[in-house]
């Protein structure tokens, strides 16, 4: 990271020029990759970024490796949830494109996004389909 840089701020949290993460005026125990994964998004604070572009430009490997990525945004998640719950909301997963820092935190949804858009409305017309089916 450059030291010279002024501190990241989104939202509540802060990511310093020396590689620490803040929420608030607590510190965030990350390690230097995760800190920097973290200073990356802030810099690109509410644009999506590819996880193939963030892996190629942190780890400089062409090539994502399988669930390296994905195991790391859940560590930095699990970390900031530790500290202040909600927190881990910043970092929203666009499904099938990538990764986003939020000022605002929004829910995450952890299942598939047809299913947790018209997941009701499946459930509703299955109940009605039961309820007319002969027996």
């Amino acid at each position: 990271m450059n030291t010279n840089a002024a501190p990241l701020c989104v939202g509540a949290l802060t990511i310093s020029t020396t590689g620490q993460v803040e929420i608030g005026s607590q510190n965030v125990k990350l390690s230097p990759k995760q800190c920097e994964v973290m200073a990356y998004l802030a810099a690109r604070t509410e644009q999506v970024v590819k996880k193939n572009i963030l892996f190629r430009d942190l780890w400089g490997v062409p090539r994502p490796k399988p669930k390296v990525m994905d195991v790391t945004i859940s560590y930095i998640r699990r970390k900031l949830h530790a500290v202040k719950p909600g927190s881990e909301e910043h970092i929203i997963t666009v499904w099938g494109v990538g990764l986003r820092l939020s000022e605002k935190s929004k829910p995450i949804s952890y299942g598939h996004p047809f299913k947790s858009k018209y997941g009701s409305l499946i459930g509703r017309l299955d109940n009605l389909y039961r309820e007319k089916a002969p027996v």
